[in-house]
């Protein structure tokens, strides 16, 4: 596998979550005035029921990738994704991603996925032009993003300040049992993922999540994930940070006319 395509799987964080470094200053536990049953496991419920109600908003970031056993194709690159809800309750989306691993430019609108590798020429795919809900983020994926609280296990505060919550949580195998039975017993990459994108996680994947205290509204995600693959490459490790802006804003996401004129390829 090329490091450009590994690198691509890492930065499709397309379209949705992860995040920043949490700084250790921050005050742990309950502030003066805080509602005692405001729970994290409640904080994270409440922050993703907002996450399902917004119809655009914009998400970008960086995704580091190490590989133990390889590390001449470890990379990093980084993504801005703007995405909108379309009329089938899935997220059509515009992405650049820019990495030394390949960069590349990508659309997904009325189910049809647009690329163009830096320096190339447009092409799409058509494949999933008539399946129901497709998107750069499913209707599949969002199905599970709405139960996302219900499937992480270990939710915990980090740190409560004054104007933010940060959370840790896991996604591990009841997550992934959880995908499995809101998909229909399907696991390709549209079935499960972290909110806001189709990536699937590794077993094990922690995530932090930034949660704004007046509002909450997610703010900023981080998420990392670890495989062993069993072979001479050693362990896959990737770090992605990113952060949500321009939420309920207008953001294009119509392919241009050269991607919508191109000739159908094999994405």
């Amino acid at each position: 596998m090329s490091h450009s395509i590994l690198l691509r799987k890492t930065c499709l964080l397309a379209a949705g979550l992860t995040l920043l470094v949490i700084p250790l200053s921050c005050r742990q536990g309950n502030t003066a005035g805080e509602k005692p049953d405001m729970t994290a496991q409640k904080a994270l419920a409440v922050s993703v029921e907002k996450f399902m109600k917004w119809k655009s908003y914009r998400y970008r970031g960086t995704s580091k990738l190490t590989i133990s056993g390889r590390p001449e194709l470890s990379n990093s690159g980084s993504f801005d994704t703007r995405l909108r809800v379309n009329d089938e309750g899935a997220v059509d989306g515009h992405m650049v991603v820019e990495s030394p691993g390949g960069s590349y430019e990508a659309y997904t609108h009325k189910r049809i996925s647009y690329r163009k590798l830096k320096g190339g020429e447009w092409s799409r795919n058509s494949r999933s032009a008539k399946v129901h809900g497709a998107g750069m983020v499913s209707l599949t994926a969002r199905k599970i993003i709405a139960a996302f609280a219900d499937l992480v296990e270990y939710v915990s505060f980090i740190s409560v300040t004054d104007d933010e919550y940060v959370i840790t949580c896991t996604m591990g195998q009841k997550y992934e049992a959880g995908a499995r039975r809101i998909a229909g017993g399907r696991t390709h990459n549209h079935e499960k993922g972290s909110p806001g994108t189709d990536n699937p996680p590794a077993k094990g994947t922690v995530m932090h999540i930034t949660i704004d205290r007046n509002t909450m509204e997610m703010k900023r995600v981080w998420m990392k994930a670890g495989q062993d693959t069993g072979t001479d490459v050693g362990t896959v490790t990737t770090i992605t940070e990113g952060t949500y802006t321009e939420i309920n804003s207008p953001q294009d996401v119509k392919p241009v006319a050269e991607a919508l004129n191109a000739p159908e390829g094999t994405d």
